[in-house]
């Protein structure tokens, strides 16, 4: 006789209480799951690749010939390819400040004042001074009455 996990009846057996076994719970088919591998492996290969450059620039070449490598780009490589980088970087942030200058309205336009995104004070004198006012742009001329008029 083979011992299968139905009864004679051909049900799902039950446990001692009376209720239906349940089989093991399955892994989540997700995308998260494989996000997580993935961030896993490039954690990993970056350490290993860290670690093959810091052989390669430091070592000497008798100990590279040992581990039978021959062919390797020049030490000044080493140093060249990392201030590349960060000249890199900093000729990317330079560019991206410089297009939002450039994206940004001129001072004398009309958009520096007032836009479709503007929100109008609701008079503020109707307001209880315990009240705390809404949220709400501040108008230019109040703003430049207030910065550049002389208090003399």
């Amino acid at each position: 006789q083979s011992k299968s996990p139905q009864s004679k009846s051909g049900s799902v057996p039950k446990s001692p209480r009376g209720q239906k076994q349940q089989s093991p719970p399955q892994l989540p088919n997700s995308k998260g799951a494989r996000k997580e591998v993935y961030g896993f492996v490039g954690w990993m290969t970056s350490f290993v690749l860290f670690g093959a450059y810091l052989m390669w620039a430091l070592l000497p070449d008798s100990i590279l010939h040992n581990f039978g490598i021959y062919y390797y780009p020049d030490r000044w490589w080493a140093l060249a390819a990392p201030v590349y980088f960060v000249i890199l970087a900093a000729y990317g942030i330079f560019i991206y400040y410089i297009i939002n200058l450039l994206n940004t309205a001129p001072l004398n336009s009309v958009n520096t004042i007032r836009d479709k995104y503007a929100k109008q004070e609701r008079n503020p004198v109707l307001a209880s001074p315990e009240a705390i006012l809404p949220v709400a742009d501040i108008p230019i001329d109040q703003v430049n009455r207030l910065i550049f008029l002389d208090r003399d």
